[in-house]
């Protein structure tokens, strides 16, 4: 077959892009995990972000709830962000959660320690709650 200059060029440009491409970053990108996953992304300072998926259980009844995420190592959190699920209704919210009627919405933060989950009234009908951590480590 001829191949002519520009036809060439495109092929070896398309062959550098296969070869830069990492695939096992990609996947790491859409991985979630209750482990700690490499994201294969930078921080704005260029550390590594990690991402971590804590199972936090029912949501509380008018209290705060706190569930530690056993993550040691912490620079920051970029991201923390989640899920409610009431399964009598298969309804899920997110988390957080917020709602025009205060007494539905859901405040979610997370310290070196824990992650909180707060409600001003009883949300435990929502009895499976995830949240996923992105963060950055001193080491």
């Amino acid at each position: 077959t001829t191949v002519n200059a520009s036809e060439q060029n495109i092929q070896e440009l398309v062959d550098t892009l296969v070869h830069k491409l990492d695939i096992s970053t990609y996947a790491a990108n859409n991985t979630y995990s209750t482990s700690e996953v490499d994201t294969g992304k930078k921080w704005i300072d260029g550390r590594t972000i990690y991402r971590k998926t804590v199972a936090t259980g029912a949501l509380p009844n008018n209290t705060t709830k706190t569930v530690a995420h056993n993550i040691t190592n912490v620079s920051g959190f970029v991201r923390l962000y989640g899920n409610a699920y009431k399964p009598d209704n298969k309804v899920t919210i997110p988390l957080p959660h917020a709602h025009p009627t205060a007494s539905s919405a859901v405040l979610l933060s997370v310290d070196p320690t824990n992650i909180n989950l707060l409600t001003v009234s009883n949300l435990t009908v929502f009895s499976t709650s995830y949240v996923t951590l992105e963060y950055t480590k001193t080491s």
